[in-house]
């Protein structure tokens, strides 16, 4: 038996440089206590062993020290040593997004950081320089693609014992607007981030498609996220000029979701638009209740169908007119008001849902607890003019699931050997 009589975690400077040096980011007063100080010295003293004689090991001594990779004292190292204490992913990453898109705002230039725990008594100086920047279990990647020429990579990696952020600049320079537009994104950034650092994830996304068409050409977020027993979570976003995706891959289940952005005609207003969201959102609640699907992920489906619809201008019903986006569709014929109110007002899209299957009967193996949801919308429309001309919208759903439930009301299900 080991008897510990007092422990304690030191505090990380927020603000000082600490370079590979092995310097440690500890308190003052636990730093600078020697071995052999005692608690009137003002050094926390443990105690480690049986009995009488036990060595007497000062805080300091039993902290770990912080490896960074490079010095500095700027205000995201400093943001970078007060997050790495947090024991989870939110707390890693508070504040790091909105702090990255707004410094490359203000300078447009190339950054990188990190800060790697090191064990007492292991050498600082021996953590290869790779490791700093080397892949990480909790990983947040975004990518915009400029109208300019440039394309803008911001990475934040958090694994136990290491906390590292880069962005780099290729392709091209940032000019005045191009960082203003950045530094724009950089709260809608943080919300995506803040989103998927939950438990259990989840997609705020809706922020990041708030963009000038003018300046951003695409905007990428790839997420993989350690759901627990290390098993990721992976999810990519994607926002162009002809389609809005997004795709998670997880332990739970897969969704994929995939919008048109080439026709903008047959978009309704904004108030039409919201009802068919407010629809759709019900009936995939609806399928969920009927086929016992699992309610995070249907949580996340449903938050990734409202974004990915959201944010795109309403038509005005006559076919070639350019958009906000300047995408000229490739008929010509006008749709009258009655034509739009007999169609959703949303843009085509095709959505999946698909959950694993578990054998949750051990008696029979062959009987899986399954969700699987399919949901789509196809619009065509073709004609000589506008008084000889056919719209044609086809939704279509479909719902294949399977589960386990009790006969009595009033009992719950209980499957066993």
């Amino acid at each position: 038996m080991v008897a510990i009589s007092s422990v304690g975690t030191p505090a990380l400077s927020s603000t000082a440089p600490y370079g590979r040096s092995g310097t440690s980011p500890a308190s003052a007063g636990a730093a600078g206590a020697s071995a052999g100080a005692s608690a009137s010295d003002g050094a926390e003293a443990v105690a480690l062993g049986q009995g009488g004689g036990s060595p007497v090991y000062t805080r300091a001594q039993l902290a770990p020290t912080y490896a960074w990779e490079r010095a500095s004292s700027d205000a995201i190292s400093g943001r970078l040593a007060g997050n790495v204490l947090a024991s989870t992913m939110s707390g890693r990453f508070a504040g790091l997004g909105a702090a990255l898109l707004t410094q490359l705002g203000g300078d447009g230039s190339d950054y990188s950081q990190s800060v790697i725990g090191v064990a007492p008594g292991a050498q600082v100086n021996a953590i290869h320089a790779s490791r700093f920047q080397a892949p990480a279990l909790n990983q947040v990647g975004l990518t915009l693609t400029m109208r300019s020429g440039a394309t803008i990579t911001v990475t934040l990696g958090s694994d136990t014992d290491r906390l590292a952020v880069n962005v780099a600049v290729t392709g091209g320079t940032l000019g005045a607007k191009d960082r203003d537009a950045v530094a724009g994104l950089a709260g809608a950034f943080q919300t995506a981030i803040d989103a998927l650092g939950e438990t259990p994830p989840r997609l705020d996304l809706g922020g990041l498609l708030d963009t000038d068409a003018d300046l951003f050409a695409a905007v990428n977020l790839h997420a993989s996220i350690d759901v627990g027993q290390n098993q990721p979570q992976t999810i990519d976003f994607v926002a162009s000029d002809q389609q809005r995706t997004v795709s998670v891959r997880g332990p739970s289940g897969d969704l994929d979701l995939n919008v048109d952005m080439r026709e903008t005609s047959t978009l309704g207003t904004a108030a039409q638009q919201a009802s068919a969201i407010r629809h759709y959102l019900q009936q995939f609640d609806a399928a969920k209740s009927r086929g016992q699907g699992d309610p995070a992920l249907m949580a996340m489906f449903k938050d990734a169908f409202a974004a990915l619809h959201s944010h795109r201008a309403s038509s005005d019903g006559v076919f070639g007119k350019p958009s906000s986006n300047g995408i000229v569709p490739a008929s010509r014929i006008a749709l009258s008001g009655a034509d739009h109110g007999m169609m959703t007002g949303l843009g085509d899209f095709q959505a999946s849902i698909s959950q694993t299957a578990v054998a949750s009967n051990p008696m029979r193996r062959d009987e899986v607890d399954a969700f699987s949801y399919q949901v789509s919308q196809h619009t065509e429309t073709s004609g000589k003019s506008e008084l000889d001309r056919s719209v044609h919208q086809r939704q279509e759903s479909r719902l294949d699931a399977s589960f386990h439930r009790s006969l009595f009301g009033d009992t719950a299900l209980m499957l066993t050997d």
